[in-house]
C-alpha cells in the first residue's frame, strides 16, 4: 500500500526537477489509512473492490449507488501476537477484539461505513463466497478460501462498505485461482474429517480438519503458529503473559 498523502484528491505532488506525482484516488488513499489503523492489531490483509462484484454486498447499500468501494478484511499468523496480549474481558475474546480494531479504525476514516463481522450470524453473511467473487481468496475443492501467497492460513473477519466513494477499477484479467493446476490433496484428508463428523465427539476430530488446511501446498510459510491452531479450532486461549 502506498503512503498517506495530505493533499486533496485533484491536487498533485511537485518535486524540484521531478515528474508530477498525482495524489492517491480516494479509494487508494482510504485503503491505505486502513491498513496502517488495522495491522497493528494484526488485522493485515486489506482487499479493495466494486461492492457489485458480489450480490450480497451491493444489496447492503441503501439508497443503491453502483460502483461503491468495499474493503474485505482479514488476516494471518500475524494477528496472533497483539491478540494474546489483548484484555480478555469477553466470553468471546476475539470477536470484540476485531470488532473494536474494525470500529475504530472505520470512525478515522472521515467517511460513512456499513459494516458487517463474519463472526455475527444474525444476519449471516456469505464471507467465503464473497472472498472468491471479489478475487481475494479462491475457494477450493475442500471448500477453504486459498490465497494466492498465504493459502489456507488465513481468517476473513470483516467487510465494510464506503457507499460515497467510488470502487478502484476493475482488473483487466480475473486472477488465476491457486488450485487451478492443483491435484488436490486437500480432498483425502477432507473426505476422513467429513466421515469423522458422523460419529460422537465431534471436538476431539479437529486435527482431522487441520490436516485438510496442512495438505494444501500454497502458503506453508504462513503456517499458523500451534498456539493460534489451538485457538482456531478449540477456543482455548494460553495463559496471559505476565
Amino acid at each position: 500500500m502506498t503512503s498517506r498523502n495530505p493533499f486533496s484528491p485533484d491536487q498533485k505532488i511537485t518535486r524540484p526537477g521531478a515528474a508530477e506525482i498525482p495524489a492517491p484516488a480516494p479509494w487508494q488513499a482510504a485503503a491505505d489509512r486502513l491498513i496502517r489503523a488495522l495491522s497493528p492489531a494484526g488485522l493485515d490483509l486489506i482487499h479493495p473492490f466494486d461492492a457489485d462484484r458480489f450480490e450480497a454486498a451491493r444489496r447492503l447499500i441503501a439508497p443503491e449507488r453502483p460502483g461503491a468501494l468495499a474493503l474485505l478484511v482479514g488476516n494471518t499468523r500475524r494477528l496472533w501476537a497483539p491478540f494474546s496480549q489483548a484484555p480478555r474481558d469477553d466470553p468471546h475474546p476475539l470477536d470484540r477484539y476485531v470488532e473494536r480494531a474494525v470500529r475504530d479504525a472505520a470512525a478515522a476514516l472521515d467517511t460513512p461505513a456499513l459494516i458487517r463481522f463474519a463472526h455475527r450470524t444474525d444476519p449471516a453473511f456469505p464471507f467465503q463466497r464473497l472472498a472468491d467473487a471479489a478475487g481475494f481468496a479462491a475457494l477450493s475443492p475442500c471448500h477453504l478460501n486459498i490465497h494466492p501467497q498465504h493459502g489456507p492460513w488465513i481468517a476473513l473477519r470483516a467487510l465494510l462498505i464506503l457507499p460515497d466513494l467510488d470502487a478502484p477499477p476493475p482488473p483487466t484479467a480475473p486472477a488465476p485461482s491457486p488450485c487451478a493446476a492443483c491435484h488436490a490433496p486437500c480432498l483425502e484428508p477432507f473426505d476422513r474429517a467429513l466421515r469423522a463428523a458422523d460419529t460422537p465427539d465431534v471436538p476431539a476430530h479437529w486435527p482431522l480438519w487441520l490436516a485438510v488446511r496442512d495438505a494444501c501446498p500454497v502458503g506453508r510459510d504462513s503456517r499458523y503458529t500451534d498456539a493460534q491452531i489451538t485457538y482456531h479450532y478449540t477456543h482455548a486461549l494460553p495463559p496471559c503473559s505476565p
